[in-house]
């Protein structure tokens, strides 16, 4: 974060605060500047921590949902003629 002159104190609650990751970079500088707060903030978001106010959490909560890819774990193989197929689990083309 870019620096600021010295901050003695924030007011930062009365705002609907989402407390994911988008947020955790600014609460550390906080915590390593020593930044007190005049109220601690409450959540809002994620539903996990509605209610809870900043200085209940520890830092590895302020974490965002993390993106699930599926992959199929079926592959198709074609061998020879065109009308055999053969299907192969992904742990038997691996062998």
């Amino acid at each position: 974060m870019k620096s600021l002159p010295a901050v003695y104190e924030l007011t930062l609650h009365h705002n609907q605060w989402q407390c994911d990751c988008s947020l955790r970079t600014f609460r550390e500088w906080m915590i390593e500047h020593r930044i007190p707060l005049s109220y601690s903030p409450n959540c809002t978001l994620p539903e996990r921590l509605l209610g809870k106010n900043w200085n209940q959490l520890e830092l590895d909560e302020f974490a965002c949902q993390p993106i699930v890819i599926s992959i199929d774990t079926e592959v198709v193989v074609y061998e020879g003629e065109a009308e055999k197929e053969e299907k192969l689990s992904f742990e038997e083309l691996n062998d």
